[in-house]
């Protein structure tokens, strides 16, 4: 097992890029809608709170 993770970690980030770049495919766009929701949530929160505490 060990000697096929160095060609498989490097491919399995290529297709990952590859896919990143594929913004014309609605499903994949719509599936990591809620993984975005997410990521936004918690920066524009962290923002909010960082902001309450500098200028309290």
């Amino acid at each position: 097992m060990q000697e096929f993770q160095p060609p498989m970690a490097p491919s399995f980030k290529r297709h990952q890029v590859g896919s990143y770049g594929k913004e014309s495919d609605p499903k994949f766009i719509y599936r990591f809608l809620p993984v975005w929701f997410r990521v936004f949530n918690i920066k524009i929160s962290s923002v909010i709170h960082f902001r309450n505490v500098k200028f309290s």
